[in-house]
């Protein structure tokens, strides 16, 4: 089950730096620009999150 929860977090933060990484130069891509950096941030914390708590696990 971990496993393919990180599966789709990872396919999500690639995704999202896909739409980081595009050219936006109108005001509602702006928008979707700020929107998808902050989901970017956000799931990649998370990712790390369960990681730490992985290997946390690994180790007992």
């Amino acid at each position: 089950m971990y496993d393919a929860a990180e599966d789709r977090l990872s396919a999500v933060i690639e995704l999202l730096a896909v739409l980081e990484l595009a050219e936006l130069n109108c005001s509602p891509c702006l928008n979707l620009f700020r929107i998808s950096r902050a989901l970017l941030l956000l799931a990649s914390d998370a990712q790390s999150l369960y990681q730490a708590d992985h290997e946390q696990r690994l180790r007992r």
